[in-house]
């Protein structure tokens, strides 16, 4: 593979020198979809940059626009895929937006819009990113066109169902439906495939809404599906979602394969922040297989290494989250809670809820107990909390966490009716998963609680 790199480098820079833009514009496309394909995405950054500096000489043309719209959305996506949030990151968005703004509807101006809606969703600006997915479906429909009216749908449905979860998988599987994955990519082809981006966000909507079982084919399907299409960065961003979901579902041993595998390709390729997260998916599965020096260690160096990463705020939360978890598996709930209260404080700086809201809530709750038993009033409101707000957004499974977490605490404090009702409620909306770790757990206690 080396020297498969060094051909291209010495053809391009042979070109490069020669100071030939057409023959340079006539190269880049096919170098685009190789770069893309084997993850080279910091070779991307300098062909780009190679590119607009000869642009930059040329006379303002509309063609010349478009040109210059193209490359720094290209230019942007690279970043992010290797460096994450970075001022030139943000640079390279905010040119091609300025561009865009006096070239009109163009077709040019979806990867724009594409890409904005992820660089939103990097910064934790869902509103801004589901504008730019509203903005995507309005030029679908302005040139008429499906494919892009395909991915508009899948954004939309990414973003809407941390609200609405329901509507989220309904989106996305009517999109997916329309998705020939033979067809080239629309526009620019840089970051995940929308396909595999839809499969894995409709797994985790699958199991906040109370279907378990069902989530785990989509999350199966979108890592096949990036393994089958060789495409590095579509396997990274699956295999950590899929992680993810597998820490929820508390299926361990799939959530390291997941996390192992990750970390391969994160290496491989270059991928700083996939490589910090993974660390995190990691370490939290040696806590739970009982070796927390190792697992804590990873997770500290994945936290520190996201950090140094300037990287974007959307992944903090979450492995913060994870990191308190851990900590309150390591015995060690007084640091696991500075971490879940930072989380917190990131994830709701307005205090908005969003449908993992109830399981931060529950999670600081734990900790809380974990601590002092002293604690238990504070706990119990977050708890309530934690059952309200999954009610809000329509997520049984959370609901379900949460009935469990505060039933268990009123069945300690003799309430034990109160705590019956409570988990009953919540236990008969669900209709599969049976023999997962949850609804095992919300059947023993629900057991006791009838009986006593």
């Amino acid at each position: 593979m080396q020297s498969e790199i060094e051909n291209v480098r010495t053809a391009w820079r042979y070109w490069v020198e020669k100071k030939d833009l057409e023959q340079l514009t006539k190269f880049v496309n096919s170098l685009w979809l190789l770069y893309d394909a084997r993850g080279w995405y910091h070779d991307t950054v300098i062909l780009t940059n190679d590119l607009l500096n000869l642009l930059a000489s040329t006379p303002s043309t509309p063609e010349r626009i478009q040109q210059e719209i193209m490359l720094q959305t290209s230019l942007a996506r690279a970043l992010l895929a290797t460096k994450g949030y970075t001022d030139d990151t943000e640079r390279a968005y905010a040119r091609a937006l300025e561009l865009c703004k006096g070239a009109g509807e163009i077709p040019q101006l979806f990867p724009v819009l594409r890409g904005l809606a992820s660089f939103y969703t990097l910064r934790a600006e869902p509103e801004k990113a589901i504008q730019m997915g509203e903005r995507i479906l309005a030029l679908a429909e302005h040139l008429d066109d499906a494919d892009v009216r395909i991915e508009a749908n899948i954004i939309l449905g990414s973003y809407l169902g941390f609200n609405d979860p329901e509507i989220g998988v309904a989106r996305i599987e009517k999109a997916l439906a329309a998705y020939d994955i033979r067809r080239p990519r629309v526009g620019l082809g840089l970051g995940s495939y929308p396909a595999v981006v839809g499969l894995t966000v409709s797994a985790i909507f699958l199991w906040t809404l109370g279907y378990p079982d069902r989530a785990r084919k989509p999350a199966a399907d979108s890592i096949l599906l990036a393994r089958q299409m060789k495409h590095p960065f579509s396997i990274t961003y699956t295999l950590f979602h899929s992680g993810l979901l597998n820490v929820w579902l508390r299926d361990y041993n799939n959530a390291h394969e997941s996390a192992q595998a990750l970390l391969e390709v994160a290496d491989a390729h270059g991928f700083q922040i996939w490589q910090a997260v993974g660390s995190c998916i990691l370490g939290t599965t040696f806590v739970e297989f009982g070796s927390s020096d190792k697992g804590l260690a990873l997770i500290e160096q994945g936290l520190n290494a996201y950090q140094h990463l300037k990287a974007p705020p959307v992944f903090w939360p979450m492995l913060l989250y994870l990191g308190a978890g851990a900590y309150g598996a390591a015995a060690e709930p007084e640091a696991g809670l500075r971490m879940m209260n930072e989380a917190i404080e990131v994830a709701s700086p307005k205090g908005t809820a969003d449908t993992l809201t109830s399981e931060f809530l529950i999670r600081k709750g734990a900790l809380l107990l974990a601590l002092s038993s002293d604690n238990a009033a504070e706990a119990e409101a977050l708890y309530e909390q934690a059952v309200f707000n999954a009610q809000e957004v329509r997520a049984p499974m959370l609901e379900l966490r949460a009935a469990i977490a505060l039933s268990r605490l009123w069945h300690e404090q003799g309430d034990d009716e109160r705590a019956r009702k409570q988990l009953s409620e919540a236990y008969y909306k669900i209709t599969e998963g049976f023999a997962t770790p949850d609804l095992k757990e919300a059947r023993t206690l629900l057991n006791d609680l009838t009986e006593r």
